[in-house]
């Protein structure tokens, strides 16, 4: 299977507003799926990277692991869109999160820790909106993301 890092800018999006609000109200999570559209599957890896904030306050890192639901696909205005609407033009793809961790305290993994991994650090220079990660790159984040829940407390299990 395949993983990728989807990567959203809290100073343009409220991204932990975006996710606490869908999994509060068991709402389906889309993202926007413009880059590697065509090799996303049902059940391949992803991780959320929040990246650090300018004019918000926001710490950068990964803040979630979960799966990728369904085939991307065009929804037009049959979801609500967080990025506004979009016309029909732009791909969604539905993402079953399993878990949540928007602070430190719960254990995301932040920027620096990813940069300090030698797999890692090459992806920290190439980052958009989406990134397909090597199987190499998906195992040494995930384990990353495995040492920061045994450091920290648990974040939401969902």
């Amino acid at each position: 299977m395949a993983a990728y890092l989807f990567q959203a800018d809290p100073d343009r999006f409220d991204l932990d507003r975006y996710l606490l609000r869908s999994l509060s109200n068991d709402t389906p999570v889309y993202w926007l799926a413009n880059q590697h559209r065509e090799s996303m599957a049902s059940g391949d890896r992803v991780f959320i990277l929040r990246s650090a904030g300018n004019r918000s306050a926001a710490v950068g890192g990964v803040i979630a692991v979960g799966r990728i639901g369904a085939a991307p696909e065009k929804l037009n205005d049959r979801i609500w869109d967080p990025w506004g609407p979009s016309g029909g033009n732009d791909w969604r793809v539905l993402l079953d999160l399993q878990e949540l961790r928007l602070t430190t305290d719960s254990g995301m993994v932040h920027v620096p820790q990813i940069v300090k991994d030698p797999g890692l650090a090459a992806l920290a220079r190439t980052l958009s909106a989406n990134v397909r990660l090597s199987h190499e790159q998906s195992e040494a984040l995930m384990s990353l993301w495995m040492k920061a829940a045994v450091q920290e407390s648990q974040g939401f299990r969902l």
